[in-house]
């Protein structure tokens, strides 16, 4: 017996299938043992308040705690955030940060008065009079404490002010990000004047100023800046390619591109790049709604709902749809359903793949880690369905009401799905927002199903979608266990790896070479 018929019997077999899920996902748990063991460097990407905050709570999340920090040469500006961060959980105490400052002049009694602040929610009396005496870094430890607060606009003044005092560079980038983070508009026009300011303005603040005066010609060509500058951390950026190169594998074998006619690979391809160009007119649509629409998350769970729905549900799959009709003449011409299908999957995968960038970058590689196993195939059946759709009406199958009703109910459960994760008030209905996740996957698969023609493979693929999927999973636990720590990093994921069983679940009963007759 050859390898190849070894291959062909054993990849259809289910304890042999069983075995190799068990074994990737064993891998991913050693692997997260052992990653969630090894040092961790502070290091934040640049001074931006946003990588301070994203490195400070990786290190507070890690095993050694923010004691971490201690002899890593961390700049006195990002251990003040450390501790404000810090001691608003109770990870730090006074004692412990005048021993991290290592002298008792007035750095330590700054970090001390600063730690009683967050701890009290009020700045001290002492931090407050050494601030009128205009002692180094004391408006600094405010500022920190008012961003412990999320009081933006307060935290960039005494950040501001710090810089009359120290000439800290540091806090002249703290002081630009947090006035940014309030919108102040205003400050931002006038800092971007200032000289010493001029080099810390980012595509962000820039982009700040030109929504103001919307001016639609920069917005147009600031976004793509915007878009480079959140995609600047190369594992978590690594991270997201090789999920998207696990599902392109699975979408290729699923629509046989090896075959005369089966999918063209080179137009998935083509799919997934304009995918990843959809995301500039997705930010664009963004802008447009919070200008016209004043379509803004806020404190009421309902314009949060509506928020999801309209906003990101709305725009995102328009987006997607827009960048996906160029391909369809290419389409058109074969009638193929399974190929209209995947092609329109590839541009929600390319989509996905450069969100989930644009999610680390924002979040540090933490706070979206609990939607990241999911989002590439939520894509991937959302952008399918709505394409097969235009298609059908294209090839005069179904009527155009058809296709506007796919992409009403796909954008409608986009927005539901989206709102029931970062909706605080739907928490306790989060499980609705899996169920809306599991109908996608249904449709998506029946389609296949539908179209799909089952043949003498080498490699099964349900072999190849559950070694990718257990990959996926495995590689992103090491990941984040790395990132946060290996209880962390359960905590994180363990919903989705819910969602993602589910998923395979109904891979394998709708798919004809499954296991689930």
């Amino acid at each position: 017996m050859n390898w190849k018929t070894f291959l062909r019997q054993q990849t259809t077999q289910p304890v042999f299938l069983w075995q190799m899920v068990a074994v990737v996902l064993s891998i991913g748990v050693i692997g997260g043992v052992i990653t969630s063991r090894l040092p961790h460097r502070y290091s934040p990407d640049s001074n931006s308040i946003g990588d301070v905050v994203a490195a400070v709570r990786q290190a507070t999340l890690t095993s050694g705690g923010i004691d971490d920090l201690r002899n890593q040469n961390v700049p006195y500006e990002h251990l003040l955030i450390a501790f404000a961060f810090s001691a608003d959980v109770d990870w730090i105490d006074p004692e412990q940060a005048a021993s991290m400052i290592g002298d008792d002049g007035d750095r330590s009694t700054i970090a001390v008065e600063l730690i009683r602040s967050v701890q009290d929610e009020v700045p001290t009396k002492t931090l407050v009079q050494m601030a009128d005496q205009r002692v180094a870094y004391s408006r600094l430890a405010i500022g920190a404490f008012y961003l412990s607060q999320q009081r933006y606009e307060a935290a960039a003044k005494n950040f501001e002010a710090e810089v009359d005092v120290s000439d800290s560079p540091i806090a002249r980038q703290f002081a630009v990000d947090c006035y940014n983070a309030a919108n102040d508009v205003t400050a931002i026009r006038r800092l971007a004047s200032d000289p010493q300011y001029q080099s810390l303005i980012s595509p962000s603040d820039r982009l700040l100023i030109a929504e103001s005066d919307q001016d639609w010609g920069k917005i147009f060509w600031i976004i793509p800046l915007l878009m480079a500058e959140r995609m600047d951390n190369a594992m978590a950026a690594g991270l997201a390619v090789f999920a998207a190169a696990g599902w392109f594998v699975v979408l290729m074998q699923m629509g046989q591109a090896d075959a005369r006619t089966g999918v063209r690979w080179w137009l998935c391809l083509v799919g997934v790049a304009l995918g990843c160009l959809s995301i500039w007119p997705t930010h664009l649509l963004n802008i447009w709604q919070e200008i016209n629409w004043d379509l803004l998350e806020g404190d009421d769970w309902f314009q949060n709902v509506k928020y999801y729905v309209l906003g990101v549900g709305l725009r995102e799959e328009l987006a997607k749809l827009l960048l996906l009709l160029p391909l369809m003449p290419f389409l058109a011409s074969r009638r193929n359903t399974i190929e209209a299908l995947l092609v329109s999957a590839s541009v929600g995968l390319g989509f996905a793949m450069v969100e989930n960038m644009g999610y680390f970058s924002r979040s540090g590689g933490t706070d979206s880690m609990g939607r990241f196993l999911t989002a590439n195939f939520a894509h991937i059946a959302m952008t399918g369905l709505i394409g097969l759709a235009v298609a059908r009406v294209i090839w005069k199958q179904q009527d155009v009401s058809h296709a506007l009703l796919v992409f009403l109910l796909v954008m409608l459960a986009h927005g539901f799905y989206d709102a029931a994760i970062a909706v605080p008030e739907l928490s306790e209905y989060s499980i609705g927002g899996m169920i809306l996740f599991i109908l996608l996957a249904y449709a998506f698969f029946h389609e296949v199903r539908m179209a799909y023609v089952p043949r003498s493979e080498t490699i099964s693929l349900t072999a190849t979608f559950l070694f990718a999927v257990s990959a996926m999973t495995a590689t992103t636990f090491m990941y984040v266990s790395w990132q946060v720590g290996l209880i962390a990093a359960a905590t994180l994921l363990a919903t989705d790896i819910v969602s993602l069983a589910l998923l395979v679940y109904m891979y394998l009963r709708e798919m004809p070479n499954s296991l689930i007759r």
